[in-house]
């Protein structure tokens, strides 16, 4: 029996929310809806937000990878093949999280 996903409802929440705020800032651009200013300031707020959730699950997803590395005790084209990437991107995912272990962002 296949493992259930724990994060399935989330990324359905999560999509619905973005495709949502992005269909608002549609109908401001066609001309429905709130004021240019206000979905400006909707849009800079998005783009700030999706930036620092961007970086953040990105040293996230890095710290994963290292364990994933060091828990298998994997070659760098092990590790590749199990995660569907090249042996060069966790090459470089894998010195992206030795080098932030100490520098860690708190999450949006």
């Amino acid at each position: 029996m296949p493992e259930a996903d724990p994060y399935e409802k989330t990324r359905t929440r999560l999509s619905k929310a973005i495709a949502d705020a992005v269909a608002e800032l549609d109908d401001a651009v066609q001309g429905r809806g709130s004021s240019d200013e206000a979905a400006y300031q909707h849009a800079s707020w998005l783009t700030e937000t999706f930036r620092e959730a961007t970086i953040t699950t990105g040293q996230m997803r890095a710290a994963l990878v290292l364990r994933v590395q060091q828990a298998g005790e994997l070659s760098l084209a092990r590790l590749g093949e199990k995660l569907g990437i090249s042996k060069a991107r966790a090459d470089d995912i894998i010195r992206a999280a030795q080098g932030r272990r100490k520098e860690r962002r708190r999450p949006v």
